[in-house]
């Protein structure tokens, strides 16, 4: 469900990999690779 999972500011998108990342907690696994 889209409470379960955390809104990326970058895109929008509602991810379960959002939060999971301590440097940029915001951002999707997808843009973590983007801006990398």
């Amino acid at each position: 469900s889209k409470s379960q999972e955390g809104k990326c500011e970058r895109c929008w998108n509602y991810r379960e990999a959002v939060g999971k990342d301590a440097a940029h907690p915001t951002l999707c696994d997808r843009c973590l690779e983007a801006i990398r």
